[in-house]
């Protein structure tokens, strides 16, 4: 259904922030102190700590400040959204915004002052004066902030933790929205992609795709298995048809209606997308411009591509939070963003590491006002171990809706999360932060590129069932020998991945609302119930917000293509196809397939750097996305996912780990079986065992949203503006 856009397009999200962005109090005397709240992380309130932190260790802390009149911001963005306000898409500048809601400075100069009257070693404080950053040891940090920090065991690794809310002195406490630093819940967050890490800091560990595959979709590589697949009582096509090689630029681009690539094309020219992951790739633009010298793309110059990060970030040392996985993320994102929109400026802002640097990062990023799209490919699973964190991460999406910047976040790889051995609470949930109401979230679809017509595309969800032999080992299947797949049996189907979605529970926020953009587009049953992992309903109180907003591909079963430098492994199989590094005797590029919704986010920020290029900036998408979804379909600008006709599957080679081939799997890519022994009849996927609730049907879906982009042009020159 068409929803109209209305001077409250984003009340019910401006409502949301209230809480977060009060008016400040007026101070009291700093003879007292006053306790923070929603300030000690989930896991240290439940779990039994298992030692003391190291008394001299360093850490850093963060105290994260309001704004100044926060009411008169919720009424800026109200009528920036407005059509027909006088107000309408005239975005604040930072300068403005500093001007209008920044704290004042003699607030910040008060906490700098206590901060470092306590022993901390005062850090910066950024142009918008909404946080400030000390150092200091752990016995310091105790002392400063009356806390006490314990060592946690939260899901196989030892995580710090304060044991009490934080106290600060009453006169500067009006002012203060959250203590970062406490806790290493943010150590937590993921990059949303399938590479791996590896022993150092240096370029990590190859992999390989191995073959058969299929490049080309009309005329596919196929299979005959011995035995034949069949699950509940449905027969799988045989032969099967073996998975994606990996798409090039003018694949993906001729599937969303672009031309084939060209050094000379400046689609999105005038924009600037900005790309905020954790790590430098020490050879990322070299990887880059090798990737699109590879495949007829103008390079990265100092006209267009920049790199912001902090001197010795190149050199972090440390393998905790998977540097390399995080040099993936990056090479995906620059390369995928550049090929559909090259003519775009492209700024690359790598934090110092995946804990709290990360999401000031994002927010400096924001703050300086350089893009005019951000896209972000990582997050948590779910939402309930949320809690004062986002408020500051929330106030920092605000910042970017009133200065016209768009943030898009990957949906994640990992269906609904209901899986309790992810997650905490059992409950099919969206995550975080692609579920905040300010930024966009984008899902993650399967995609058969086809050269005689326009691809097949569904909804991204992967079941599999592995090839075994009569011990119930894997099979021995060697994709050198021959295409065809043999053994005694196949395991039972199993979900394994697939696009990120649902309904949001933010249970310290008491969720976030539907909000007015989505009212009247997501059905209510979506909005208003989920699913625990037992597969039962739980009915919610109030409408919430539900996602993702959009998809792109994402599906890694058929994925496409990214180059990196890896260490050289002298495995053949891995090895294959690859070419010596100028970073070293030791390294070589290669091109690998890959997937996950860290691509399809990229892909989407593309497309909006030609919105903007067109149009101007756009801000916070939302309201203009689904008031003009009707007329999009219509269109052709977006294309409706639905479920295709019969079970469809594709046949994929493994090798998990160096030198190791396993077994050809049976990867149900794109027609998971309905829990009993018949397919659906309402054109509906229910996806994976134990509950897992996304599925994909006419019009909105909680796993591919409003659909995808259908053809590029159409989409650009029909968005709101």
């Amino acid at each position: 259904m068409h929803h109209p856009v209305r001077a409250g397009i984003v009340a019910v999200a401006a409502g949301t922030i209230a809480g977060v962005i009060a008016p400040l109090a007026t101070s009291a005397s700093a003879a007292t102190s006053s306790t923070i709240r929603d300030n000690v992380a989930p896991y240290a309130r439940h779990a039994t700590p298992v030692g003391r932190a190291s008394a001299s260790s360093r850490i850093g802390v963060t105290v994260y400040l309001t704004p100044r009149n926060a009411a008169g911001l919720q009424s800026t963005v109200a009528a920036l959204y407005a059509r027909g306000s006088s107000r309408y898409h005239r975005w604040l500048t930072p300068a403005q915004f500093h001007r209008a809601y920044s704290p004042d400075a003699s607030t910040v100069d008060a906490v700098r002052s206590w901060l470092g009257s306590s022993g901390l070693t005062v850090l910066r404080t950024p142009a918008s004066r909404l946080r400030v950053d000390a150092t200091g040891t752990v016995a310091q940090v105790e002392k400063t902030f009356g806390v006490t920090e314990n060592l946690y065991r939260v899901k196989g690794r030892t995580l710090r933790a304060n044991s009490q809310n934080p106290r600060v002195p009453t006169s500067i406490a009006s002012h203060v929205l959250f203590v970062g630093g406490l806790d290493q819940e943010q150590s937590l967050i993921h990059p949303d992609n399938t590479v791996g890490g590896g022993p150092a800091a240096k370029p990590g560990a190859g992999y390989s795709t191995p073959t058969p595959c299929t490049s080309d979709f009309a005329d596919p590589v196929t299979g005959t298995a011995t035995p034949a697949f069949s699950d509940r009582g449905v027969d799988w096509p045989n032969p099967l048809t073996w998975l994606g090689c990996g798409y090039t630029p003018d694949q993906i681009r001729g599937t969303y209606g672009l031309g084939a690539a060209s050094p000379s094309d400046t689609a999105g020219a005038g924009a600037t997308i900005g790309i905020v992951d954790a790590f430098v790739s020490p050879t990322l633009e070299q990887d880059a411009n090798q990737f699109f010298a590879d495949h007829n793309l103008s390079p990265f110059t100092s006209d267009n591509f920049s790199q912001i990060y902090n001197p010795g970030i190149r050199n972090v040392g440390e393998n905790a939070m998977d540097p390399q996985g995080w040099y993936g993320e990056q090479s995906l994102d620059v390369e995928w963003a550049h090929a559909m929109a090259p003519g775009a400026k492209i700024v690359y802002v790598g934090a110092n590491n995946s804990e709290t640097p990360l999401d000031h990062a994002l927010a400096d990023l924001i703050d300086s006002g350089k893009a005019d799209v951000i896209t972000d490919s990582w997050g948590f699973y779910g939402e309930p171990s949320m809690y004062g964190f986002i408020k500051p991460v929330e106030l920092s999406f605000m910042q970017a809706a009133v200065q016209g910047e768009s943030i898009l976040f990957s949906s994640g790889d990992d269906g609904d999360v209901a899986n309790p051995t992810d997650i905490d609470t059992g409950i099919a949930q969206g995550s975080y932060p692609a579920s905040s109401p300010w930024v966009t979230a984008v899902g993650g679809t399967s995609v058969l590129a086809n050269s005689d017509g326009p691809a097949q595309q569904w909804g991204w969800g992967t079941f599999s069932s592995t090839l075994l032999d009569d011990k119930d080992k894997a099979a021995n299947n060697s994709s050198e020998d021959s295409t065809d797949v043999s053994g005694d049996h196949w395991s039972s189907l199993a979900y394994a991945y697939g696009g990120g979605g649902g309904t949001s529970l933010h249970f310290t926020m008491d969720h976030f609302p539907l909000g007015d953009y989505q009212a009247g587009v997501v059905p209510e049953a979506l909005a208003t119930s989920t699913k625990d992992d037992q597969g039962n309903t739980v009915s919610l109180s109030g409408t919430h917000r539900v996602v993702p907003d959009i998809s792109m591909l994402g599906d890694p079963n058929t994925g496409a293509l990214y180059g990196e430098t890896y260490v050289t492994s002298g495995d053949p199989l891995i090895d294959a196809g690859c070419t010596s590094s100028s970073y070293g005797t030791r390294y070589e590029y290669c091109e690998r397939r890959i997937g996950g919704t860290s691509l399809a986010s990229p892909l989407f920020s593309g497309v909006v750097a030609q919105v903007v290029a067109a149009h101007g900036r756009q801000g916070l998408l939302n309201p203009a996305l689904y008031a003009g979804y009707a007329a999009q379909l219509t269109s052709g600008g977006l294309s409706d996912i639905t479920a295709p006709t019969g079970p469809t599957g594709l046949l994929r080679n493994f090798q998990t780990s160096y030198g190791a081939s396993e077994t050809s799997t049976l990867r149900t890519v794109f027609r998971p079986i309905n829990e009993g022994p018949a397919l659906p009849s309402d054109d509906t996927i229910t996806f994976g065992s134990g509950g897992n609730s996304l599925f994909t049907g006419p019009q909105y879906d909680n796993l591919t949203g409003l659909g995808t982009v259908g053809d590029v042009g159409t989409f650009v020159s029909g968005f709101g503006g």
